[in-house]
């Protein structure tokens, strides 16, 4: 073996500190965040903010996920959160880059009993079994609580420099991070988007209507107010920055909706290519966003895509309710 190694990165504080545990040993770490629609970092400069000595390499992996969210073969979590199918798979994609880079074991920063689906003994034996990795598989912040694995077994790292973190508490991991002189990084979060009430209703009502995978239509996902009304979706920003985005994600088939006059949001009705969209669908989507304007009076001009204009007369927003995604 040698001593360079695959470094699985999140993003998160875990994933840093087996980064530098790593380092401090000498082994050349090469940091990987694997993304989707649904997680993933875009900034690689985070390798200077962390003291790494790569840079952090972005790996897609966007159609693998999609694909085994549809039916993951370990099932779901609290809410639409494939964690054991999430990780096999990512672990299964770093095994495949380790010849291409020539590294020889695989670096993860998950804790022992951290998380209630992947991080359960039984759970991280299973991943690592599965993802055909079981003896290069190194996660150095539990290391004394786990087995011994190859690198450690033949030298290329040193077990007694490794640490027995575990539980959901962080001070372990904090005195760790100040021992590194990292102050920067950043604090936990809720957890996966798949688990939050609001988007596992969008989620859902993207598998049910998108039987071929539409990117667009998964990155709307995390933008806006959403609404069904039969075939057509129907996305209304919620900030300037979010209609910004709305507008940069338009592709042909889109319908774009903003208030001629008066402030308010963008609205898009996604994916309508091939089909007649009715005048009531886009009249419906103008009321909707009327319903957020600045508007005060009983009715509203819409610009419709570049160049046509529709006048709207204002309806009550507990009119839509039955039409939201998100409640």
């Amino acid at each position: 073996m040698n001593k360079t190694a695959i470094c699985l990165f999140s993003g998160g504080l875990d994933s840093v500190l087996a980064i530098r545990v790593m380092q401090e040993q000498g082994v050349e770490c090469i940091p990987v965040n694997f993304t989707s629609p649904f997680f993933g970092i875009r900034d690689t400069n985070l390798h200077e903010r962390y003291g790494f000595n790569t840079p952090i390499r972005n790996v897609d992996v966007s159609d693998e996920f999609l694909s085994m969210l549809r039916s993951p073969a370990h099932g779901y979590g609290s809410a639409m959160n494939p964690c054991v199918d999430c990780k096999i798979l990512i672990m299964s994609k770093a095994k495949t880059l380790l010849s291409e880079w020539d590294a020889s074991f695989i670096v993860s920063g998950e804790v022992l009993g951290q998380r209630p689906m992947s991080q359960q003994r039984d759970s991280m034996h299973i991943i690592a079994k599965e993802a055909g990795i079981e003896d290069i598989l190194l996660r150095p912040l539990s290391a004394h609580l786990l087995e011994p694995t190859l690198p450690e077994r033949v030298g290329v790292v040193d077990r007694s420099k490794l640490l027995s973190f575990s539980g959901r508490g962080r001070k372990p991991q904090m005195e760790l991070a100040a021992h590194f002189g990292i102050d920067n990084y950043e604090q936990p979060a809720g957890g996966c988007i798949l688990t939050e009430p609001q988007f596992i209703t969008r989620i859902q009502d993207y598998l049910d209507y998108n039987k071929n995978e539409d990117i667009t239509a998964l990155r709307l996902l995390r933008l806006g107010r959403h609404y069904r009304i039969g075939e057509n979706k129907i996305v209304v920003g919620r900030n300037d920055r979010e209609n910004k985005q709305i507008m940069t994600m338009t592709q042909d088939g889109d319908i774009l909706i903003s208030p001629k006059v008066c402030m308010g949001p963008t609205t898009i009705i996604h994916n309508c290519a091939g089909q007649t969209i009715l005048h009531d669908i886009i009249e419906m989507a103008a009321q909707i966003t009327l319903c957020y304007t600045d508007c005060d009076t009983d009715e509203c001009e819409f610009l419709v895509g570049e160049d046509k204009v529709i006048t709207v007369p204002r309806m009550p927003r507990e009119s839509f309710a039955v039409y939201r995604l998100n409640k």
